[in-house]
């Protein structure tokens, strides 16, 4: 699970910018460009443009975040945007996880 936590951090940071931190007040302009950013960082995961993220696709986008995960952690990091259990990740879900991380909802690894 830390190693998961870990590539979630990493993904939040290139949706969020380095300078946000947990608990910083969000105005609504800057929600709509964080979440104009998450769209942007979703299509570029959707390789094969299918519209979800599948556990492939986000293994190689992690990886070239330069924080490659195990399947084991692939599969947490998973379970942590997949609301519908569908196996993949549909925009919808994505922009979700990424209002739980504003929220800070998504706990860090100093956490767990």
């Amino acid at each position: 699970q830390m190693a998961a936590l870990r590539g979630i951090q990493v993904l939040g940071r290139l949706i969020l910018g380095p300078r946000y931190e947990k608990g910083d007040y969000i105005t609504p302009a800057m929600r709509r460009k964080i979440k104009r950013r998450a769209e942007e960082v979703f299509r570029e995961v959707d390789v094969d443009g299918s519209g979800s993220i599948d556990i492939t696709e986000l293994g190689r986008a992690m990886k070239g975040l330069g924080c490659p995960l195990s399947k084991e952690s692939l599969v947490g990091a998973m379970q942590m945007m997949d609301d519908d259990n569908s196996g993949s990740v549909d925009v919808n879900e994505f922009s979700a996880f990424v209002e739980r991380l504003l929220h800070g909802e998504i706990p860090d690894t100093m956490s767990v």
